[in-house]
């Protein structure tokens, strides 16, 4: 992903928008923890699939294929990796939050959720 990290971000490259949403739990008549996800913000990000950095993982007889994908939105501080990105339909897991230049923009490097 050291390709990606060589662009200089810049505020017009942030022309999707995304949405990311934090787990909230409730609890069914049986007592059991069930996971929901509400919306925390909705934002404007740039998104970039990664050309490198793909991998395939063999779970029991699957094949999984993981192709990171990086949102890059205006620095927020109150994103964690339980929280998830919610972009063209699909949402992604967040795996890592990096910070790019004293606090200007947060880089959340995410992957698809199957």
């Amino acid at each position: 992903m050291d390709n990606l990290s060589a662009k200089k971000t810049r505020i017009g490259h942030l022309d999707q928008i995304i949405q990311i949403q934090t787990p909230t739990y409730t609890t069914s008549v049986y007592g059991e923890q069930i996971p929901a996800w509400s919306p925390l913000v909705t934002l404007y990000a740039n998104v970039q699939y990664s050309t490198t950095g793909q991998n395939e993982d063999v779970n029991g007889k699957t094949i999984k294929e993981y192709r990171p994908v990086i949102f890059t939105v205006r620095y927020r501080a109150n994103i964690t990796s339980k929280d998830r990105i919610f972009y063209a339909g699909e949402a992604y897991d967040v795996e890592n939050i990096s910070h790019e230049g004293r606090k200007r923009f947060t880089k959340l490097i995410c992957m698809l959720r199957k």
